[in-house]
């Protein structure tokens, strides 16, 4: 589902954040690698990121679990898988609060 957000968002939007870059040997790098290596990404910025990124997920998650309950009669997911994607989200939003951030006011795209 992360990888699937990604090709949805590209590259340069989903690299959003304080990013850990290994320099090719060549010393070749993308100009938002540049960026990134240069440029401190807010705190509050990050985990609204984070955010966006497990909300994503947990959405999808949870349709294909239903999907497959509605057809199948079974889900897709372990009940630790669901439990799993719970916790990923409640933490990302907890973090959101937990800085002052309204995640009511955060628009998804």
């Amino acid at each position: 589902m992360h990888f699937e957000d990604y090709l949805r968002r590209g590259r340069k939007r989903y690299l959003t954040g304080e990013q850990i870059i290994e320099i090719p040997n060549n010393g070749k790098l993308e100009e938002f690698e540049k960026l990134l290596l240069t440029r401190k990404i807010p705190e509050k910025d990050r985990l609204i990121s984070t955010y966006i990124k497990e909300k994503y997920v947990y959405d999808k998650v949870v349709e294909e679990q239903n999907k497959w309950l509605d057809i199948f009669g079974k889900g897709r997911f372990s009940p630790q898988d669901m439990r799993l994607s719970k916790a990923n989200i409640d933490d990302a939003i907890n973090a959101c609060k937990k800085a002052g951030i309204d995640i009511n006011k955060v628009v998804i795209k």
